[in-house]
């Protein structure tokens, strides 16, 4: 199967359900998860800890630059992080994934 999964970190779970409620209207993911973490990073010369949400969105490979257009359209980080990861899939779970998504 074809499938990636995207990474995309969000300062607060409204945020996250925001960019997700979009990408399914336009049919760009078959299914979303929520992690809160604990991040910490450089950020302007200084380093900076804090809380976010991560969410890992499920889709078929050919939509990966869709999904990053349609996430940086309605992100409010200046530099969202959006990370594509390669998966395998066990057959049925790659079925659902596109039979899902546009």
């Amino acid at each position: 199967m074809d499938i990636i999964a995207i990474y995309v970190t969000h300062k607060d779970m409204n945020n996250a359900q925001k960019v997700t409620d979009h990408l399914f209207r336009m049919k760009l993911i078959a299914c979303a998860n929520y992690f809160p973490i604990t991040t910490q990073y450089v950020w302007k010369n200084g380093i900076e800890v804090g809380q976010e949400v991560v969410s890992i969105y499920k889709t078929k490979t050919q939509n990966r630059e869709k999904v990053k257009e349609a996430i940086k359209w309605v992100h409010p980080y200046q530099i969202p992080c959006i990370m594509k990861m390669s998966v395998e899939v066990n057959h049925a779970y790659g079925n659902r994934v596109t039979e899902n998504v546009a």
